[in-house]
């Protein structure tokens, strides 16, 4: 598979999600400083996917 590949199958995967775009450093910068905020005092353990809804998008 060559990067016009990738770059095929990277747009249909983030058009299924939610945010319909890949996610950027930006993104995961925001949670993680939720993560560590006040805020978020009573999160233990867990995952926080910062992914725009790809885990959960159905690609056909």
């Amino acid at each position: 598979m060559g990067n016009a590949d990738s770059y095929a199958v990277l747009e249909a995967m983030t058009k299924a999600t939610v945010a319909g775009r890949p996610v950027r450093p930006v993104d995961v910068a925001y949670a993680v400083r939720f993560a560590v905020s006040d805020e978020a005092a009573f999160l233990y353990g867990g995952t926080i996917d910062v992914d725009g809804g790809i885990t959960y998008a159905r690609v056909a």
